[in-house]
């Protein structure tokens, strides 16, 4: 047989691994765009820039003043500036609490309620300008409209580059998952935290930060190489899983209990260049029975595949399959050398599509 490479996600099979690629590759045709923005202007229908805002008591108030765009580029500042939110404003609760002004102002978007996501694959193209005490996130919460119980704010950490527990450094990156929060719920037990000091890498260039979430699992990547995988189930002591619709959040700041010592008058930025949702196609009911022509095959996630001799993979192809309950590989089924076959077992929570003629392949 000549070599095959098959890319497995899943309890399926690994033969000839050679190496690992997210789920969500060029190539694989079972994902659709559900919405992007590349950020050729500010798009208030999509997004909601937050203003007299310190994101629940934090000591840095978000100002729409310091989100704009600049060459097809969404740029969010972070900087040193003596401000007073309105008095009473509710959401300057720093402010409130402490009865004195900020020394730091910073940015953050959210996308609105038409643009939550429930389940599916996020990323962002992101490069930041780097300095102690200055923190930026790619992160999703619990999606306005729905209830917001401190118990299940359903927070993904993407990454974030500034947590007490890490020593920051242009190299550094932590993901966490929230269901509850220890601050609120003193019943809460503190969710689970990732910390990585990555090799060749620096977040002032561009990379890509994502994630896939689905009912059973969420995965971490960076410039498309995994770097965490964790189940969606029991993320606490209460048993919650992530499975609100959420929305997107990218945010910057600075944390005065971080800077240096009498830190310089300063601005950084985090630059966005887009950002990307997809979801899955689901044909949850359609079971396979061998592929007689890729190029008419309808790429949606399958109840189950089974290929033989019969199946015949194209020279030279990168083809990706999907099942929610498996993927059979008979005796007789070669994949050529020089193609590539992705197989993935996993639920679907996608849009249901009926694929041309019905329940065709």
């Amino acid at each position: 047989m000549n070599r095959i490479i098959i890319f497995v996600v899943g309890c399926l099979l690994m033969y000839n691994m050679a190496f690992a690629q997210p789920s969500i590759y060029p190539g694989d045709l079972n994902w659709q765009l559900k919405w992007e923005d590349n950020f050729s202007f500010l798009n208030t229908d999509i997004w909601e820039v937050r203003n007299n805002h310190d994101s629940w008591g934090f000591p840095c108030v978000n100002l729409d003043s310091n989100a704009s765009i600049d060459n097809n580029t969404l740029v969010l500042r972070t900087k040193k500036q003596d401000y007073c939110c309105p008095q009473n404003t509710y959401f300057c609760q720093w402010q409130n609490k402490n009865e004195e002004c900020y020394q730091y102002t910073g940015a953050l978007v959210t996308n609105k309620p038409a643009y939550n996501t429930k389940y599916g694959y996020m990323e962002a193209k992101i490069k930041m300008t780097y300095r102690k005490g200055v923190g930026y996130a790619f992160w999703t919460f619990k999606g306005d409209g729905l209830p917001q119980p401190a118990s299940n704010p359903a927070e993904i950490d993407i990454f974030e580059t500034l947590v007490p527990r890490l020593q920051q450094a242009p190299n550094a990156l932590s993901t966490c998952i929230h269901t509850c929060y220890e601050k609120t719920n003193p019943d809460c037990k503190k969710p689970r935290a990732q910390h990585y000091y990555l090799s060749n890498f620096s977040y002032e260039d561009w990379h890509t930060y994502s994630v896939e979430w689905d009912v059973d699992k969420i995965t971490w990547y960076v410039d498309g190489k995994p770097i965490r995988t964790s189940a969606n189930r029991n993320l606490d002591n209460f048993g919650n899983s992530i499975v609100d619709p959420v929305k997107i959040i990218l945010s910057a700041h600075a944390n005065p209990d971080y800077l240096p010592p009498n830190p310089p008058p300063f601005e950084e930025y985090m630059y966005v260049d887009y950002v990307k949702v997809y979801q899955l196609k689901c044909s949850n009911t359609v079971v396979i029975n061998e592929i007689p022509n890729f190029d008419r095959y309808c790429y949606t996630v399958k109840k189950s595949i089974s290929l033989s001799g019969a199946t015949t993979i194209p020279q030279g192809s990168n083809i990706s399959l999907r099942a929610t309950d498996f993927i059979e590989l008979k005796s007789g089924f070669e994949v050529p050398l020089g193609a590539e076959l992705y197989l993935d077992i996993n639920p679907c929570s996608g849009p249901i599509v009926v694929c041309p003629g019905g329940t065709l392949p």
